[in-house]
């Protein structure tokens, strides 16, 4: 009798125990939760124009911005003057410039003449519903802070303007 119950309290014990393996691997990651960091799917070399006392410097503050960028594997640098704007764009090549919204027409000015434009992404802190969806609607891919659900979200924005960069040279050059 006592191996009877010896054996069903190993079997209750072994059935509380049992958990399925949970499958491992990147493509399974969720933003946020654990250890882990976002890999960029496309990691670009991006300018942050970050002009003082525009939103995007609280918005960058908030978000870890320039740490999160780096974590992901994208390459950037980061300018607070229209005049060193136009240096770094002229020393270098960007995918991608993430501006306030404010300053993205200034910025769209910048870069007009540039033979390889960058795609601009507006950096919005604290928007209204209204002028995030006229953004959206404009930009497509936009910047917010406080992001909605996780402080990486960002992120996947900057991976889609990437996608959809990619595209466009792509049609361009067909």
């Amino acid at each position: 009798m006592r191996e009877v119950k010896l054996a069903l309290a190993t079997c209750a014990v072994l059935l509380v125990g049992w958990t399925t393996a949970e499958p491992c691997g990147d493509k399974f990651l969720v933003i946020g939760h654990g250890k882990r960091s976002y890999r960029a799917v496309h990691p670009a070399s991006i300018l942050l124009y970050m002009k003082p006392g525009s939103g995007i410097a609280a918005a960058a503050r908030e978000l870890k911005l320039q740490t999160n960028l780096k974590q992901a594997g994208h390459l950037f640098d980061t300018v607070a003057a229209p005049a060193r704007m136009d240096e770094a764009l002229k020393s270098r090549s960007y995918d991608l410039i993430l501006a306030d919204l404010e300053d993205v027409h200034a910025v769209a000015e910048e870069t007009r003449t540039l033979s390889r434009s960058p795609a601009i992404v507006p950096v919005i802190y604290k928007p209204s519903a209204g002028t995030l969806r006229r953004a959206e609607e404009q930009y497509g891919s936009v910047v917010t802070a406080p992001a909605e659900g996780q402080s990486q979200s960002f992120l996947v924005v900057i991976d889609d303007a990437m996608e959809l960069r990619l595209e466009r040279a792509t049609a361009k050059s067909q």
